[in-house]
């Protein structure tokens, strides 16, 4: 399955944050999301660079509320589980079919 297949299958547990057992942190839900997308697509660089790859850059839609992170669909597809994807979408990831991307609504 393709992410966006992934997602749409899992939209279900959209928000549902108590339903992860094994937390990454304390921390709130969009905390744990960033936390497990640096695990599994860590950046390629440790400073802020706006070019580098897979800098979790956000950019904010203001028609939409949306905050998009950047990270390439083939990153993701090769190193995000459906397990993950559950994890994420539980934390309030969803997935633009239109970009490609990650983003939270605000």
């Amino acid at each position: 399955m393709n992410m966006q297949e992934l997602f749409e299958k899992h939209q279900s547990e959209y928000l549902k944050f108590e339903n992860i057992h094994s937390k990454l942190t304390d921390h709130p839900a969009d905390l744990m999301a960033l936390r497990l997308l640096n695990q599994k697509i860590p950046p390629k660089c440790n400073h802020f660079d706006i070019s580098a790859e897979n800098n979790i850059l956000a950019c904010v839609s203001p028609d939409n509320y949306q905050l998009f992170l950047n990270f390439f669909i083939d990153d993701l597809e090769e190193k995000l589980s459906e397990e993950d994807v559950i994890t994420l979408t539980r934390c309030g990831v969803q997935f633009d079919s239109s970009s490609e991307s990650l983003y939270f609504s605000i």
